[in-house]
């Protein structure tokens, strides 16, 4: 009962903070500005009417909102999990809360289920979004669906791949949510969380550039490209990987790593919850 309560209390809590809101309004507002500025320049513009043909028809805009969303996955999760934790320094709340509890590592664990559900929800909503405004923009410029939507729809295409790619995403998401538990729970700070997600997902990408295959290997952020090239079958993505990689390296070994990765940091970040003062003096 008393974990269900704890989950209760981490969703509502996590539905009012302002910085999710904030995420929300941005990816909106990344939305609505898309197809606005589509619709005005079409109406004004005959021409763009061909953009409009492109990037509008279903499975074109799933594909597109699926780019978009997925792009922002990252900061989603850097700054959801920041937030999460890292705000409960600030309010130095945890001396008022943990007592209640008999287990540290279930409150922080409740924290991480909350923060995955929430990624999975705020992705959803913004890919939900992206097709509705398309399908609204469709019509205000009265165009006809294509041939090729049909077809789409009939071989079940669209929902295998985003399916595909929601799981990929939820990965990565984990990957980086787990990173910044640990540097928020070393840090003891909502920027201290920030910044060293930041920082490390930046020196990772900044690190596929040494000439070592040693290094390549063991990059993460390498190996959930190769999860996502593999499975997707993108025959670019899949040599672009090889190459970083100075080699093939199969689906099975790269889940392995990224696995051990994530499951890593969160037991790291969970013993050093449950050994230090949560105050932070």
């Amino acid at each position: 009962m008393t974990t269900m309560n704890l989950l209760h209390a981490e969703l509502l809590k996590a539905r009012k903070q302002q910085i999710n809101i904030f995420l929300v309004l941005i990816i909106t507002f990344v939305a609505v500005f898309f197809h606005g500025w589509l619709v005005i320049a079409a109406k004004v513009n005959p021409s763009y009417i061909k953009d409009a043909e492109v990037f509008l028809p279903y499975y074109n805009s799933l594909n597109l909102s699926v780019k978009v969303i997925s792009f922002f996955s990252s900061i989603i999760a850097i700054v959801f999990v920041a937030n999460s934790v890292g705000g409960e320094y600030s309010q130095d709340t945890w001396k008022m809360i943990l007592p209640r509890y008999g287990s540290r590592i279930k409150f922080i664990t409740t924290k991480l289920i909350v923060g995955l559900l929430a990624m999975i929800l705020l992705y959803l909503l913004g890919v939900t979004s992206w097709l509705a405004l398309s399908a609204f923009s469709y019509w205000l410029l009265d165009l006809n669906p294509p041939p090729q939507v049909l077809l789409t729809l009939k071989n079940g295409l669209p929902v295998s791949n985003s399916l595909k790619t929601l799981v990929l995403e939820m990965f990565s998401m984990s990957f980086y949510g787990s990173l910044t538990l640990l540097a928020t729970i070393g840090a003891r700070s909502f920027p201290g969380g920030i910044l060293g997600g930041s920082v490390s997902s930046l020196l990772m990408t900044t690190a596929t550039i040494i000439p070592s295959k040693y290094v390549s290997l063991s990059l993460p952020s390498l190996h959930i490209a190769n999860l996502s090239a593999q499975w997707m079958q993108n025959k670019k993505e899949i040599e672009a990987v090889a190459m970083a990689f100075r080699g093939n390296v199969s689906m099975s070994v790269s889940l392995v790593i990224v696995l051990a990765y994530i499951t890593c940091f969160i037991i790291t970040a969970l013993l050093l919850f449950q050994k230090r003062d949560m105050a932070g003096h």
